[in-house]
Protein backbone atom coordinates (compact mmCIF):
# COMPACT_ATOMS: atom_id res chain seq x y z
CA UNK A 1 0.00 0.00 0.00
CA UNK A 2 1.25 3.47 -0.86
CA UNK A 3 -0.07 6.65 0.70
CA UNK A 4 -0.08 9.23 -2.10
CA UNK A 5 -1.66 12.26 -0.41
CA UNK A 6 -2.57 13.32 3.11
CA UNK A 7 -5.22 15.81 4.11
CA UNK A 8 -3.80 19.04 5.53
CA UNK A 9 -6.77 19.48 7.89
CA UNK A 10 -7.58 15.88 8.95
CA UNK A 11 -4.63 13.59 9.76
CA UNK A 12 -6.79 10.43 9.51
CA UNK A 13 -7.82 11.11 5.89
CA UNK A 14 -5.49 9.99 3.06
CA UNK A 15 -5.45 8.95 -0.59
CA UNK A 16 -3.87 5.53 -1.08
CA UNK A 17 -2.91 3.16 -3.86
CA UNK A 18 -3.89 -0.33 -2.68
CA UNK A 19 -3.17 -3.81 -4.06
CA UNK A 20 -4.70 -7.15 -3.03
CA UNK A 21 -3.10 -10.49 -3.96
CA UNK A 22 -5.72 -12.77 -5.53
CA UNK A 23 -3.39 -15.75 -5.94
CA UNK A 24 -3.47 -17.23 -9.44
CA UNK A 25 -5.90 -14.51 -10.54
CA UNK A 26 -3.31 -11.74 -10.14
CA UNK A 27 -3.82 -8.53 -8.19
CA UNK A 28 -6.70 -6.15 -7.54
CA UNK A 29 -5.45 -2.55 -7.72
CA UNK A 30 -7.23 0.69 -6.80
CA UNK A 31 -6.61 4.28 -5.78
CA UNK A 32 -9.07 5.47 -3.13
CA UNK A 33 -9.71 8.18 -0.55
CA UNK A 34 -9.49 6.53 2.90
CA UNK A 35 -11.01 7.82 6.13
CA UNK A 36 -9.61 5.88 9.12
CA UNK A 37 -12.10 5.48 11.98
CA UNK A 38 -9.66 3.28 13.94
CA UNK A 39 -6.48 1.38 13.02
CA UNK A 40 -8.62 -1.47 11.68
CA UNK A 41 -11.85 0.19 10.47
CA UNK A 42 -11.87 2.57 7.51
CA UNK A 43 -14.24 4.06 4.95
CA UNK A 44 -13.18 4.30 1.31
CA UNK A 45 -14.51 6.64 -1.39
CA UNK A 46 -13.64 7.54 -4.95
CA UNK A 47 -10.86 10.10 -5.27
CA UNK A 48 -11.67 13.69 -6.28
CA UNK A 49 -10.86 14.55 -9.92
CA UNK A 50 -9.14 17.86 -9.13
CA UNK A 51 -6.86 16.59 -6.36
CA UNK A 52 -3.70 18.28 -7.69
CA UNK A 53 -5.45 21.67 -7.72
CA UNK A 54 -6.99 21.25 -4.26
CA UNK A 55 -5.16 23.04 -1.42
CA UNK A 56 -6.19 20.61 1.35
CA UNK A 57 -4.28 17.63 -0.15
CA UNK A 58 -0.50 17.38 0.38
CA UNK A 59 1.49 14.98 -1.84
CA UNK A 60 3.65 12.55 0.23
CA UNK A 61 4.24 9.24 -1.74
CA UNK A 62 4.96 7.08 1.33
CA UNK A 63 5.01 3.24 1.37
CA UNK A 64 3.02 1.75 4.25
CA UNK A 65 3.36 -1.79 5.57
CA UNK A 66 0.15 -2.94 7.27
CA UNK A 67 0.84 -6.71 7.47
CA UNK A 68 0.08 -6.79 11.20
CA UNK A 69 -3.57 -5.77 10.61
CA UNK A 70 -6.38 -8.27 10.18
CA UNK A 71 -6.90 -9.04 6.47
Amino acid sequence: MTSLYKNGHLSFKTIEYQTQDMGALGYNKRTVEVLYLTDIFMITNEIPQDIDNNVEWIKIDKDINRENFIQ
